[in-house]
């Protein structure tokens, strides 16, 4: 028998809304035109992870020396394009037509870096830089959930794309890693899950919500709840990332 309820939010951070297996969610304008919710596994965002934060360790041993800006180009560009399709799908169902573009022009170009001119590599870089500037810029209105989830994984993939690129030019990243770093924390603290939890039989059980069908619960766990929510959000990428950014 149901003996109690408690609604939580299980992290600090703003743009949180009310979790439930009932909770009808206004802002969740997205799910409706299913733009942000094409079909994703817990698996394939794994997937994009590693590949992501493969990407951001091969930039990291770049600049400590340990490897040539040309060899951490290719590190990164076979990290990225391992997770290919798994990357431009999420890139794809990115609702902001000017942040799906640029995103998609700076993952499918990357391949063919070496081979531009330095006036044509210029200009990628520069682009890239303005793609992340563009997603930062709309972190921070405070999107939707929905919106926020697919902008992160935007993010993410472009973001070890700009850094190397820049330096591939000779163009210092003092000012973009913490750009990286802020946007991608704006990315883990919006996608926070909102928790509720019941005493059923004498047993505590959770039930976690990010939007839409992302949830998880009722599981007596609630970090088991909290990773279930959001498994099949950008929201483990950018955990997964933020460590090796605030490094550089």
């Amino acid at each position: 028998m149901l003996a109690g309820l408690l609604t939580v939010t299980v992290a600090a951070g703003p743009v949180l809304m009310g979790a439930g297996p009932a909770a009808a969610a206004p802002a969740d304008r997205f799910a409706a035109t299913g733009q942000a919710q094409l079909a994703v596994t817990p698996g394939e965002v794994g997937a994009i992870a590693s590949v992501i934060s493969a990407a951001f360790t091969a930039y990291r041993t770049f600049t400590a020396g340990s490897l040539s800006v040309e060899d951490a180009t290719r590190q990164i560009l076979n990290a990225i394009y391992s997770a290919k399709v798994e990357v431009m799908a999420r890139i794809d169902a990115v609702a902001a037509a000017q942040a799906r573009a640029c995103a998609q022009d700076a993952v499918l170009d990357f391949e063919n870096f070496d081979s531009y001119s330095r006036d044509s590599q210029e200009a990628f870089a520069m682009a890239a830089r303005s793609c992340v500037n563009l997603i930062d810029s709309l972190l921070a209105t405070g999107p939707d959930k929905a919106a926020a989830d697919q902008l992160g994984f935007a993010l993410l993939a472009v973001g070890p794309i700009m850094l190397i690129v820049r330096s591939r030019i000779g163009v210092s990243n003092t000012s973009m890693i913490p750009v990286l770093i802020r946007s991608t924390q704006a990315v883990i603290t919006q996608l926070t899950p909102t928790c509720n939890s019941r005493i059923l039989e004498g047993r505590t059980q959770w039930f976690c919500r990010v939007y839409g069908d992302h949830t998880g619960g009722y599981d007596t766990s609630l970090s088991l709840a909290q990773r279930t929510a959001t498994g099949r959000t950008s929201r483990p990428v950018a955990q997964r990332s933020l460590p090796i950014l605030q490094t550089l």
